[in-house]
């Protein structure tokens, strides 16, 4: 079992995320390592309306720029223990949005492996 603790919900690029992972390893293996970071993604969205008579909308979404900062580093977790890790993680830059426009949309996630 594992648990993201985060001491919020946003973030402003450069601000220090300070991550907790609690992983209670209640398995018959050893967990070697684990991954963090954040993921970027930038959407873009587009939408069409199709039909004369019974006009039909159909919207689609696609990743154009995906970015990951994504760190394995190395634990050791017996079977039947409780690890605790934390990392800092600086909150990289934004791709601006075009504020008037709903098409291109940035998303900031938190990398789970």
């Amino acid at each position: 079992m594992q648990q993201i603790i985060l001491p919020k919900k946003v973030y402003a690029p450069g601000e220090q995320l300070n991550l907790v992972v609690e992983i209670l390893n209640d398995s018959d293996f050893s967990v070697a390592s684990i991954n963090t970071g954040i993921i970027s993604l930038v959407y873009c969205k587009g939408q069409a309306t199709f039909g004369k008579t019974t006009p039909v909308t159909k919207e689609e979404k696609e990743v154009i720029k995906s970015q990951e900062e994504v760190l394995e580093e190395k634990i050791n977790v017996e079977p039947d223990s409780f690890y605790k890790y934390t990392r800092t993680i600086i909150v990289p830059k934004l791709v601006p949005n075009v504020f008037d426009s709903n098409i291109i949309t940035t998303v900031h996630t938190v990398y789970e492996f």
